[in-house]
């Protein structure tokens, strides 16, 4: 029995192969460079390339255009999510405000739109956009660099990869997406194979190149290591970032608030707690295949690696649940003193329905992360996901949203449920995505 994987995981060929995928993703990827220099450089098509199922999957996104950007929404709050990502983008300067996250994000969206339109061919519209995202992301792994925040690594392209089609693959019900055709996945993840290919990530990272079930499984597990956890922490620079972005894009897309598009990510992700309007028994995550031994393991390599140092509050043997309570101001009278306290309770780790003590280092690192003052105190919950997953699940957190998006959330589900799977609601969503990347072009032009 591998020490690295949990003695009480049975784990099948595909299992095994997203295993090793995600070991090899936190080692030998984390020290491979994107790119480093492109002077030379001279863009080709794989070798692996088949046109026949690229041009299968332009026309599956074109008839899932709605669905495929609504989770490419989630996946820019994901992507947000992962801290070195973050500080990288956050060097760029040009995000960090309503107006420059708008231009940006536009401009993201319909370089993607391309990709999925157009031929891929030399000098076509989709070959200039990906290698001027390629240079777009060596100036940007450059300039990270020189701050001391870290390259762009394997890695990082691995993840973005994930966030632009793994929410698609693996969660398509939540976004309306037609999935009953093998064919179709098969050529989809193809198309995101190559797409990675031209952005530079090696074959031996393009996990797109793996068997269709092993890319759904490697997909199942960058969700449940890298995503679920990293979309509950909300530090100070993750919130300023997402807020530009909402604030950027709520001018063409309407209901968008940023708590909204937070509880849609997490319910997306299948963070307890969010499942709202949702069937409890599709909310799946892959099993805990890593023993508490591998986590560490995992977690002493990634703290060699600066934008890493983080990782401890993300990857857990059980299912991270956090969950932060703001207590109210206690006045008491005391003849004529006046005083008001705080009733914090202690922060606490609760596992197998029993509570304890947070570890004080383990405490002190993650309210520094979060920057959290000392009115808010944090339980954490590690979930076993097969005993006690299901009794985990609930819609208890929109009940804490605003009265108001409680209402814009409901509205915007029955609108979701009114038009899934109907030809004229199909005919509508169509129309206004058609509609929606009309403004985009109209702004982008007049910027």
């Amino acid at each position: 029995m591998d020490p690295m994987v949990s003695s009480d995981a049975k784990l099948t060929e595909e299992e095994q192969a997203a295993v090793g995928f995600l070991f090899r993703l936190s080692g030998d990827a984390d020290n491979t460079p994107c790119d480093t220099d492109l002077t030379n450089f001279e863009p080709s098509l794989p070798s692996w390339y088949d046109d026949v199922k690229f041009k299968r999957a332009q026309r599956y996104f074109a008839d899932n255009r709605g669905g495929i950007f609504g989770s490419n929404m989630v996946s820019l709050i994901s992507l947000l999510a992962q801290h070195k990502g973050l500080q990288i983008l956050c060097a760029t300067g040009r995000s960090s405000t309503a107006d420059t996250a708008r231009k940006r994000y536009v401009s993201t969206i319909l370089h993607t739109l391309s990709w999925y339109e157009c031929d891929l061919t030399p000098g076509s519209q989709s070959w200039e956009s990906l290698m001027r995202v390629r240079k777009l992301h060596l100036n940007a792994s450059r300039s990270a660099q020189s701050k001391k925040i870290g390259m762009i690594t394997q890695t990082e392209m691995t993840v973005t990869q994930f966030g632009f089609m793994g929410f698609a693959l693996i969660r398509p019900d939540v976004f309306g997406i037609a999935h009953d055709n093998e064919e179709d996945i098969e050529a989809f993840i193809h198309l995101w194979a190559v797409i990675g290919y031209m952005l530079g990530i090696k074959d031996e990272f393009n996990f797109c190149l793996m068997p269709v079930n092993v890319v759904k499984k490697v997909s199942e597990t960058i969700m449940r290591y890298f995503i679920l956890p990293a979309v509950q922490l909300e530090s100070p620079q993750f919130k300023a970032m997402t807020e530009a972005l909402v604030d950027g894009l709520k001018q063409f897309v309407p209901y968008m608030s940023y708590e909204i598009q937070m509880f849609l990510t997490r319910r997306a992700v299948c963070v307890p707690g969010y499942q709202y309007n949702r069937d409890r028994e599709q909310e799946r995550l892959c099993p805990s295949f890593i023993s508490e031994e591998g986590i560490q393991t995992l977690l002493k390599e990634r703290s060699k690696i600066t934008g890493y140092e983080y990782m401890e509050f993300v990857f857990f043997h059980k299912v991270p649940v956090y969950n932060f309570t703001k207590n109210t101001m206690v006045t008491e009278v005391n003849g004529n003193i006046v005083s008001h306290k705080t009733n914090v309770p202690e922060d606490v780790i609760v596992e197998n329905g029993k509570s304890r003590p947070m570890d004080d280092g383990f405490r002190t690192r993650l309210r520094k992360y979060l920057d959290l003052d000392e009115s808010t105190s944090i339980t954490l919950t590690l979930v076993d996901y097969e005993t006690e997953w299901k009794n985990a699940l609930n819609d208890s957190k929109f009940y804490e949203l605003s009265l108001e998006n409680q209402k814009k959330l409901a509205f915007r589900e029955k609108l979701r449920k009114l038009f899934s799977g109907t030809r004229f609601g199909t005919y509508v969503m169509d129309w206004l995505f058609s509609f929606l990347m009309w403004r985009f072009r109209r702004y982008l032009s007049s910027s």
